[in-house]
């Protein structure tokens, strides 16, 4: 018996470990580096308009080409929309937590190994191991969580074309509330020349007391009319600025004026397969099914625990390598609660998959 390490324990060592990393590459298929979440210039390539995402110091980010001074465009409003509205920065920092599960998914169990010192009778002894499902269930992990980052960039991509729809709405019930709030006023000073004409006919007894009364009613209506007008037009503004993340922007807004036109024809020929493509909210459902489904199959098999080991003793102070194995034995866990929550979880995006 040897009290000592041997000459040849580090070369040992060394080559172990080479046998071990080799191994993990040879049968990596996918790194981590190869797995990429969607960026910020496909997203915006897809939404149709540039934006710049919200820094920690919750400032007012005002895109490039943007003035706050000379009257906001369309494009202006949705630009500020898309880089400062909080519902928006909350589903676009999704894409970090996808980006996070993508490094996850592509990465290996590190290898442990165990070292006995020599005491008594006995001998030196070290073992590396190494959890051998991850074989066959990191490609379908990579896989699912890559069906994920993909759902996520299409919940972004709806969320941030419904806040370009809600902008759009947004300008033209401001339009059209300041049109009424003008037309309102008009009538305002209308009815007041009305209601003066008919107090000096009535003066000259040429009217009686009846039409003044009415004219003077008529015009009391038009003011209160036109303050409901004037709110309108405040609360349209306040909407404005809260999808624009400018709530606590405190000079005044102007917003250049619309110009809409219908198309002149439609394409009634559009298949309802081909309108659903185009939905990107459509899509991200279908990719959380199908990512469902698949955790669903890895739950099944994901709590057999298969561990291969590479085991070097030192007898008379000569090494020698035998490989072995452990296994779990699914007495008392045999994975039931993965398998409800992934059984659950896959008839949650079947119901919204329907639903959408």
């Amino acid at each position: 018996l040897t009290s000592s390490p041997p000459q040849n324990l580090t070369h040992i060592s060394r080559y172990l470990s080479s046998c071990l990393l080799l191994g993990i590459v040879a049968t990596s298929g996918e790194s981590s580096d190869d797995l990429t979440a969607p960026t910020d210039e496909t997203l915006s390539a897809a939404l149709g308009y540039r934006y710049e995402s919200a820094n920690a110091s919750e400032q007012i980010i005002i895109p490039t080409g943007v003035s706050l001074e000379d009257g906001l465009d369309e494009g202006e409003a949705i630009a500020l929309a898309l880089s400062n509205n909080a519902s928006f920065q909350v589903v676009l920092s999704n894409l970090g937590l996808e980006q996070a599960a993508l490094v996850e998914a592509g990465q290996w169990s590190n290898p442990v190994f165990s070292l006995i010192f020599p005491y008594g009778p006995r001998q030196w002894e070290m073992a590396a191991s190494l959890p051998l499902q991850e074989l066959w269930l990191k490609p379908r992990r990579n896989a699912t969580a890559e069906m994920r980052a993909e759902a996520t960039s299409h919940k972004v991509v709806a969320a941030g074309l419904d806040l370009v729809r809600d902008v759009r709405t947004a300008l033209l019930t401001h339009q059209r509330n300041i049109e009424l709030a003008k037309n309102a006023a008009q009538r305002v000073i209308a009815y007041e020349e009305s209601a003066q004409a008919y107090s000096q006919r009535h003066s000259l007894k040429l009217a009686n007391y009846r039409s003044v009364f009415a004219a003077e009613q008529a015009l009391l209506e038009s003011r209160i009319s036109r303050k409901s007008y004037q709110n309108d037009v405040e609360e349209s503004r306040m909407h404005l600025r809260g999808l624009m993340g400018l709530s606590e922007y405190t000079r005044e807004l102007k917003f250049d004026p619309l110009e809409r036109s219908l198309p002149d024809s439609f394409d009634a020929s559009l298949s309802k397969q081909t309108a659903l493509s185009a939905r990107p909210d459509y899509r991200a459902a279908e990719l959380e099914l199908e990512a469902a489904a698949k955790e669903r199959g890895i739950a099944r098999s994901d709590f057999y625990r298969i561990v291969g080991q590479l085991d070097v003793d030192f007898p008379n102070g000569n090494g020698k390598v035998a490989p072995g194995l452990d296994f779990e034995l699914p007495i008392f866990n045999r994975g039931n609660g993965g398998k409800a929550k992934t059984t659950a979880d896959w008839k949650n995006k079947a119901a919204r998959f329907a639903d959408t």
